[in-house]
């Protein structure tokens, strides 16, 4: 997946409903994306392949 964005075939959103608007825009799907680090972990935003 880190591949994915960082070349910029993934967009992310901090709001689900955005994420969702635009993967209905664009005819594709939201999908969680999390954070895992030492002190933190959990929701990060939302993804949504181009």
């Amino acid at each position: 997946m880190g591949d994915r964005l960082e070349d910029g075939r993934t967009k992310i959103f901090e709001d689900k409903i955005q994420a969702e608007k635009y993967a209905k825009q664009v005819r594709s799907y939201p999908y969680p994306i999390f954070i895992r680090q030492k002190n933190k972990e959990g929701l990060a935003g939302y993804g949504v392949p181009k």
